[in-house]
């Protein structure tokens, strides 16, 4: 999604209260991309000094170097979660791990209204098509920690 429009409401409310913006160009590369770079995220762990780690924003090769850049900074293995979608980190006391159980998840998709099974979308470029063309990714989590404790407990 292109949020130029914000930008410039907000560019604009700071050249009226006087401040000075400094435009990205070709010339002067101000722009980074939205993932911090190394030497950022050393400084951020250095700073925090936190006990357990999970890296969660990127994909999954992002992550795992995020989670050995901060075992290079001496955060125990043990203390870093890279998680894959549905795993699952429990907390006993003050101490962290992962579970062997894990929640159910998968994408799902709808159009026009309706729930689509994966199938039939894997089955059907054309309606691929449509959807790539005028969709929207949403993200929604639901959970209900009682029903979570109990599923998990009836899958250790």
């Amino acid at each position: 999604m292109d949020n130029k429009l914000q930008v410039e409401k907000v560019n604009n409310k700071l050249f009226s209260l006087g401040a000075k913006i400094y435009e990205n160009s070709k010339e002067d590369l101000l722009h980074a991309s939205g993932h911090a770079c190394q030497e950022d995220l050393k400084l951020m762990l250095t700073l925090v000094k936190p006990r357990y780690f999970m890296p969660f924003h990127g994909d999954f090769r992002m992550l795992k170097r995020h989670g050995f850049l901060a075992q290079e900074l001496g955060l125990s293995a043990k203390n870093v979660f890279v998680c894959e979608n549905g795993e699952i980190v429990e907390a006993k006391g003050k101490e962290f791990f992962l579970s062997s159980a894990k929640v159910p998840s998968q994408p799902n998709y709808v159009l026009n209204g309706k729930l689509l099974p994966n199938e039939e979308l894997n089955n059907c470029l054309s309606l691929r098509e449509k959807m790539s063309q005028g969709g929207v990714v949403l993200i929604v989590l639901f959970y209900d920690q009682v029903k979570i404790h109990e599923y998990v407990k009836k899958n250790e």
